[in-house]
């Protein structure tokens, strides 16, 4: 299996810094969740965020291809908890 860095050279796709693409306001709001969740990560904060996204697209959409519930599909997923 390659890697990922190797998947992202050939596919000319930088990891690049989301800060540069944030507005000011954007960040302070990023600070903001961060202080609610008594976490001094930022970049937790963010892939938290990027992870609630990608499980409404992927994960969502493919239990309702397969017909559950949410109900269902929360036992169904293994545990995230670190």
């Amino acid at each position: 299996m390659k890697s990922l860095a190797y998947k992202m050279r050939s596919l000319d796709i930088r990891k690049g810094n989301v800060y540069d693409y944030l507005s000011e306001d954007e960040i302070n709001w990023l600070v903001d969740e961060a202080v609610k969740i008594n976490r001094c990560d930022l970049g937790l904060v963010i892939s938290s965020i990027v992870s609630d996204a990608y499980n409404e697209e992927v994960i969502e959409k493919t239990d309702c291809e397969k017909g559950l519930t949410d109900a269902q599909s929360i036992y169904s997923q293994p545990s995230a908890a670190k």
